[in-house]
């Protein structure tokens, strides 16, 4: 059995970016499925004792224990042989990722999460009463987010640290494509963003689907829209 623990919900954007680049990077660990829906983050006696924030995703790595999605993907860099162009060695390209990093966890998050929270998951899910200023604020900061990407994040090559796809990639593709299960997809058509989704989309090959296999039925169903 793997000496590595990783608890998520695929339905976690944030616990994604770690399931995809485990799978893409064939590093063995030990699955610990929390169900968010269900509300077992909150009751989850192992993930109490590994996250004391009770968040995921959350990793035990033989008794090493860490939280945050960012703080796990450059851990595990450091830990395992990966290809390079996950987290660069050259200090200026490596930079650029944790630039971005830094920056999706702000203003992507902000953006993308709080839209589909208090659009689509809160009314439609959780009971929760239409809030149309939050709405129209998270709205504003996510149309800000993508711009961001657009015009700056994406004019050094097909991804955000380059010509191949690196950790910087994995977080804001996943806040983004969350809102697709409600058939939103906030950028244009052709644009550098548009683009820059269905080049990862690709270059995570048969490990999106895997990732994505949750979000994906609910797609199908058509019933959140």
């Amino acid at each position: 059995m793997p000496e590595l623990r990783i608890f998520y919900d695929l339905l976690s954007q944030p616990s994604r970016a770690v399931i995809l680049f485990l799978e893409m990077n064939k590093i063995p660990y030990e699955s610990v499925l929390i169900n968010l829906r269900g509300g077992e983050h909150k009751t989850h006696e192992g993930l109490g004792k590994v996250n004391p924030f009770r968040t995921v995703p959350a990793m035990d790595d033989n008794g090493f224990c860490l939280g945050e999605s960012g703080a796990i993907l450059r851990y595990l860099v450091a830990k395992y042989k990966v290809p390079d162009h996950w987290y660069p060695s050259k200090l200026e390209d490596r930079a650029r990722v944790d630039e971005c990093l830094e920056w999706s966890d702000v203003n992507m998050k902000e953006g993308a999460s709080g839209y589909f929270v208090y659009k689509f998951l809160g009314p439609k899910m959780l009971g929760m009463p239409v809030d149309s200023a939050k709405i129209e604020e998270r709205k504003e900061k996510l149309d800000k987010a993508i711009s961001s990407l657009e015009n700056y994040f994406l004019t050094r090559g097909k991804f955000i640290g380059g010509d191949d796809i690196s950790i910087a990639d994995l977080k804001p593709f996943g806040e983004i494509t969350q809102l697709w299960i409600f058939g939103v997809k906030p950028y244009e058509a052709g644009s550098k963003v548009d683009v820059w989704i269905n080049n990862v989309k690709e270059r995570l090959g048969p490990h999106y689907d895997k990732a994505y296999k949750v979000n994906n039925e609910i797609m199908e169903q058509g019933v959140l829209k």
